[in-house]
């Protein structure tokens, strides 16, 4: 068994996904608004594979407003990113699959088709 895998260098496309799919925790914690596709690509996975894996996510990543299930940590203060990882090691089951399937068909409803459409939908109300 390994905690973490951290790799400083791209993998390929298929790769990333069997990491994904295998992953219990995605502990994905920029210091300012970032990684947003990395946690939609996290769910998106574990959705496609049946998996309950838990997501823990920035509270300064753009994405924490919209990912509704993961587990928000501040990663300036290190007692929260303890706590929060801890949490999510810890979840219970029903808690870890109802945060999942609450995340999957967030992402799966907000996908690059209807962020378009709102988006030209703004543009053309101005």
């Amino acid at each position: 068994w390994t905690p973490v895998r951290y790799f400083y260098r791209s993998l390929p496309y298929e790769e990333v996904v069997a990491y994904y799919a295998v992953a219990d925790v995605a502990w994905i914690t920029p210091l300012r608004d970032g990684l947003n596709l990395v946690a939609k690509e996290y769910v998106a996975t574990q959705g496609s594979v049946g998996g309950n894996g838990a997501l823990v996510l920035s509270e300064f990543a753009g994405a924490a407003v919209e990912l509704h299930g993961a587990l928000l940590t501040n990663p300036y203060d290190a007692a929260s990113m303890v706590q929060t990882l801890h949490s999510a090691l810890t979840l219970a089951a029903d808690d870890r699959a109802y945060r999942m399937s609450r995340l999957v068909s967030i992402v799966r409803t907000n996908d690059v088709r209807a962020w378009g459409e709102t988006f030209l939908n703004a543009v053309n109300a101005d």
